[in-house]
């Protein structure tokens, strides 16, 4: 170090105080919706499968109305936290920021307990037997256009139905749980001083923490795939090469490749933006789709896509929507230029071009209010260890880096954000998805000097030990040092483990790809799922008196929610959703 550690107690004691005036770590829980035949059904081989409908209805559809049904007015709040992905075959859960990384996981876990509830009781009524499926363990076969959300309004569907087109499945392969982090100790500095800071911190993260939590927290070697040709495909899970499961992987051409301008600063971050825009490699604001990023805050929304049509004559009815669709798309293809564009002259494709421009500035304009890191993953329930326990941890331990790396700057001296350092970050992102923690990264602060993911995850975790224990939260990472003591296995080599003992099948080399002979695996992984949410719910409200107060109260209105769906209506009588199989 080059200088003092600025980190006193003094510090920390501000730190805490600032992070209970005002919630900053927020969560994003996304899962597949998938139909598990019974095994008495027939042959295992093929019981899986994403679920396209439940009824009549889209699945997030049908689990939103059975859980105002069944909750009332809880119902209502907790399904304004809930949304369609798009495509529908994915439930999201957006919980409101937190004050703590123990809070976000509780409340992250609560969310996909009651959302299995709803899964377990349209089971009941439809005949079927419907999961959720966290992480991106698997991914969506056959996802189709009809598979996008009519909830999300005309211009998100024609965005949607375009990347389906264009990428086909690995549109809905980024399930998984993102984190959001802000900074409440920066103080009232101006937003533009704080979209600057987001930005080093987005930076920062990027070729300091990636590559750690990729190690820790991915959790997906399994996917789902299939065999025998287009027309009638066979759908089976494949244990992938760990280079192809999602595990923080951006696919080439998937969305834009992040380049090193992004992170210098908050003029080169929106000049970067701006000339994406025009080119038309940017469509969307959600187009930015990298490990960690600098999030927007509030931004212009302007006209909708609906009040821009109907402006220009384009009357949104049955028969003319595929025409103003079909103008838009005609954007995301080709941008502002020529290059093909058959409606390249039609003044109303102009129009409707020129207000996405304006939508795309108003969006970059927008100031940066915090990080998303993108590459966690729930991971599985195992004999010993529930998805609440390793989220609580890995959710921990990010936050207490991203502190630190946000007040001890001489840890990384000058480093800055350019290529080569990007390069780096992508080598040792590579690294670790096929090494995991033995995996050799360069220290790209120390002049690319080689140092092993372990060595690395032991230096840090030398360097925030007093901060935890300045904030109270020093017990939370225990799950960690059991992993970094070799007395854990990372959630993704305990299922290739697993896998190896279940099939008898070889997976030391991770480049192996197959399909497994059957789904029993999987199907077992997620009847333990599902049993291990009894000792989650318990686990949970064990920490609940030691939250935040606000936290406290909006954990316990999530507990209340699932002891109503465990009592029947008369009140008289309790069950356990959870005592049904596969």
């Amino acid at each position: 170090m080059r200088n003092q550690s600025r980190l006193d107690t003094q510090r920390i004691d501000e730190i805490q105080k600032a992070c209970e005036t005002r919630p900053f770590i927020g969560t994003e829980a996304e899962t597949i919706i998938i139909h598990g035949k019974p095994l008495d059904a027939g042959d295992p081989a093929s019981c899986l499968q994403i679920l396209h409908k439940i009824g009549k209805e889209y699945p997030t559809t049908a689990i939103k109305k059975e859980m105002i049904e069944s909750l009332g007015e809880r119902g209502k709040t907790i399904a304004n936290a809930t949304s369609p992905d798009v495509p529908q075959t994915i439930i999201e859960s957006h919980p409101e920021p937190f004050h703590s990384p123990a809070a976000a996981a509780a409340a992250e876990r609560l969310m996909a307990i009651i959302n299995d509830m709803m899964c377990q009781r349209l089971s009941q009524e439809h005949g079927l037997d419907i999961h959720l499926l966290a992480g991106a363990a698997w991914r969506p076969p056959h996802l189709t256009e009809n598979d996008v959300s009519p909830a999300v309004g005309a211009y998100k569907q024609a965005y949607y139905r375009y990347q389906i087109g264009k990428h086909g499945d690995k549109v809905g392969a980024a399930a998984g749980s993102h984190l959001n982090l802000s900074a409440p100790w920066a103080g009232n500095n101006g937003p533009d001083r704080i979209s600057r800071e987001m930005i080093r911190m987005t930076g920062l993260l990027r070729l300091i923490a990636v590559p750690l939590s990729i190690a820790l927290s991915a959790a997906s070697p399994m996917y789902y795939g299939s065999n025998g040709g287009k027309k009638e495909p066979q759908y089976m899970t494949k244990l992938t090469p760990f280079e192809s499961a999602r595990l923080g992987h951006v696919w080439p051409g998937r969305t834009i490749m992040d380049t090193s301008e992004l992170f210098r600063d908050l003029a080169s971050f929106r000049k970067t933006l701006g000339q994406w825009a025009k080119n038309g490699t940017l469509l969307t604001g959600r187009d930015i789709w990298l490990p960690v990023r600098a999030q927007a805050g509030h931004s212009d929304k302007g006209k909708s896509f609906e009040e821009i049509s109907n402006e220009l004559n384009i009357p949104f009815d049955e028969e003319r929507i595929p025409y103003a669709q079909k103008l838009i798309t005609s954007s995301f293809k080709f941008g502002l230029h020529d290059d093909g564009n058959p409606y390249f002259n039609d003044k109303q494709w102009k129009q409707i071009e020129k207000w996405r421009q304006k939508k795309l500035k108003n969006i970059i304009a927008a100031d940066r209010n915090r990080v998303e890191l993108r590459v966690l993953e729930a991971p599985p329930a195992f004999p010993d260890m529930t998805p609440f326990e390793y989220l609580k941890s890995i959710y921990t331990f990010i936050e207490l880096l991203f502190i630190y790396l946000s007040e001890e700057p001489q840890f990384v001296g000058d480093l800055q954000y350019g290529e080569n350092e990007l390069a780096a970050a992508k080598s040792n992102e590579t690294a670790v998805l096929e090494h995991g923690l033995d995996a050799e990264l360069l220290w790209i602060p120390g002049n690319m000097k080689k140092v092993s993911a372990r060595k690395l995850l032991a230096e840090i975790m030398r360097r925030i030990e007093n901060l935890a224990q300045g904030l109270g939260c020093n017990k939370d990472l225990d799950v960690i040092r059991k992993i970094l003591n070799d007395e854990l296995l990372p959630p993704a080599a305990r299922i290739r483990k697993e896998i190896a003992e279940w099939y008898n099948i070889n997976v030391k080399h991770r480049h192996n790809s197959r399909f497994l002979p059957d789904d029993s695996y999987p199907l077992s992984l997620l009847a333990r799922n599902r049993e291990a949410m009894k000792d989650e719910l318990a686990q949970i409200i064990k920490v609940i008196p030691s939250l935040h107060p606000n936290d406290k109260k909006r954990i316990e209105e999530l507990v209340k929610a699932i002891e109503q769906l465990n009592t029947e209506n008369n009140g008289t009588k309790t069950r356990s959703l959870w005592r049904r199989r596969l």
